[in-house]
């Protein structure tokens, strides 16, 4: 006859001795809920951050730049340039007013009194009185603005805004921005 096998007993566990599956339940439960309360704080953070929206704290688009007779005819007045980035421009045919930004990197142009220009100290494009581009590799002439008669308002124009200006002599003005 063929004896039989029997198993040697198990080592019974001490008394307060953490087995291999009490130790792996509780270090998968301490990371189970710890995602879960990470996630659910920044979705708490988010909800809260909702009741807060971002504000630009920028020069306001339009304002008051004076009236028609403190700006000489044949003039180009710079007295905006530092806060509002506008230089205003007054020829014999009236007013117009350009934005002080190169259309090829963003950088301030200053005027150049030789040749009535702006020249931007970068990569030297050149704009004309008009803002027109001449020289250089801008791709565009200079932004243009809005403005109305008596005192002049100033209103920043977005590429492709149509604009018709009364200027208070009866005549009326279309201005396109380019873009």
């Amino acid at each position: 006859m063929a004896a039989s096998v029997t198993a040697p007993p198990r080592p019974q566990a001490r008394a307060g001795a953490t087995t291999r599956r009490k130790f792996l339940t509780d270090i998968f439960s301490v990371i189970g809920w710890g995602t879960f309360w990470s996630i659910m704080g920044i979705f708490g953070w988010m909800f809260a951050r909702f009741f807060f929206p971002n504000v630009l704290f920028e020069p306001p688009p339009a304002f008051e730049a004076g009236y028609p007779h403190e700006y000489p005819v044949g003039s180009v007045d710079g007295r905006w340039k530092e806060r509002y980035n506008v230089w205003i421009v007054h020829e014999p045919y009236g007013f117009f007013v350009l934005d002080g930004t190169c259309t090829h990197l963003g950088c301030k142009p200053p005027r150049v009194e030789v040749g009535e220009q702006f020249k931007c100290p970068c990569r030297g494009s050149g704009f004309r009185k008009d803002g027109l581009n001449f020289e250089g590799p801008a791709p565009r002439p200079l932004w243009g603005a809005l403005f109305g008669p008596r005192p002049i308002l100033l209103r920043a124009l977005r590429p492709g805004d149509w604009a018709f200006l009364g200027l208070g002599l009866g005549v009326t003005v279309a201005m396109m921005a380019i873009a």
